[in-house]
């Protein structure tokens, strides 16, 4: 349990609890790109990047999490200042006519992103050998006019500048991102809609400045990681999401785990017979 933290000092006293959770940080993130190394259009679907970017976090709590089934048992609160950082990152970007044909609100479509996003961050690492904290992820905007970040009970950050400015912290809207009342799953349509073209991006990045070589790596594994997502998604026991697919439901809404294999399936991925015999 952390009694104080001396940020200046770069200090925390602490004390030992016996407890069955551990904590994660509840942050909110913006990506700025930099620089492309790599660049894949498939016509009509996604476009795959790797390159420079410039990350800017907030973090604004932490989640209490069970050992054993990845629960969320409670939240906390912390105030400390933004962090930036330079590294690399491996990127998608989604098709808003792709999207669009699925058929769903463009809330019930940033859900599921939201979700799939959480799902390849959590393969990522069996192919680069590496732990999942070695990287990090953020759905947004390719030219920074918006971010959606998870946050405490599912509550999100919508970013609407102009011309891929960061806006003023008094242009910033926050939402909630799964699980809404009706009033505020009107609320974001609204501001959704005000995007113009939505073409959502996933951001999975380096989580160490000047980066650890990893982008290049997710870039060529690009449809192997996809359709892994694929597998876990449609064969995960789940009803509507999970910490072992999608995430909690109560934190990227019902829908996500749905929506999220819906955009796998609009990009063309199909099931994998190794996988399903557990090759």
């Amino acid at each position: 349990h952390v009694k104080r933290l001396d940020y200046d000092q770069r200090r925390a006293y602490v004390r030992a609890v016996g407890v069955d959770y551990y904590t994660d940080a509840i942050t909110s993130t913006s990506v700025k790109i930099l620089d492309g190394f790599e660049r894949e259009q498939r016509q009509g679907r996604v476009t795959r990047e790797h390159g420079e970017v410039h990350v800017t976090w907030r973090v604004s709590g932490f989640k209490k999490i069970k050992f054993d089934s990845r629960e969320n048992v409670g939240y906390g609160e912390v105030n400390l200042p933004d962090h930036e950082m330079h590294t690399t990152s491996f990127w998608l970007t989604l098709d808003h006519q792709m999207l669009a044909n699925l058929g769903y609100a463009r809330s019930e479509l940033l859900d599921g992103v939201v979700g799939l996003a959480y799902a390849l961050h959590h393969l990522a690492p069996f192919y680069l050998m590496c732990d999942i904290h070695d990287l990090n992820r953020c759905v947004g905007d390719r030219a920074a006019n918006w971010f959606a970040d998870e946050e405490r009970q599912g509550r999100g950050r919508i970013h609407l500048g102009d011309d891929g400015d960061e806006p003023e912290q008094s242009q910033e809207t926050w939402l909630r991102i799964g699980a809404l009342p009706e009033s505020n799953k009107d609320k974001l349509a609204e501001r959704l809609d005000q995007l113009g073209v939505f073409e959502p991006t996933i951001f999975l990045y380096d989580n160490y400045p000047g980066g650890m070589g990893f982008s290049p790596q997710l870039y060529d594994q690009f449809d192997e990681l996809l359709i892994h997502a694929h597998h876990l998604l449609e064969n995960c026991p789940c009803e509507s999401g999970c910490p072992s697919c999608v995430g909690p439901p109560n934190e990227v809404g019902n829908l996500a785990r749905e929506v999220g294999l819906a955009v796998l399936k609009g990009l063309g991925v199909e099931a994998n017979p190794l996988l399903a015999a557990g090759v």
